[in-house]
């Protein structure tokens, strides 16, 4: 079953997926933690923060992350 895309970011450096079940991440520098609530990643020299809840990784590949969990907001610090 396919999830319903509620938002897409495209840059020539890195592109983020926001899905109804979760967000797929393209070109992240680092994963810096995933929690319950949230998730901090830097991207592109800059720190997001991910907010929502039931996260659980679900791919970390080269520089390829796939997150499962409902997506509340996606910001930068």
């Amino acid at each position: 079953m396919l999830d319903i895309i509620k938002s897409y970011v495209k840059d020539e450096k890195y592109y983020v997926v926001i899905m109804e079940k979760g967000v797929y991440i393209k070109n992240v520098e680092n994963l810096i933690s995933v929690r319950d609530e949230e998730v901090l990643l830097r991207i592109d020299k800059h720190i997001w923060k991910i907010t929502g809840s039931n996260f659980v990784l679900t791919k970390s590949m080269d520089r390829e992350i796939s997150i499962a969990g409902h997506v509340e907001g996606f910001n930068q610090l």
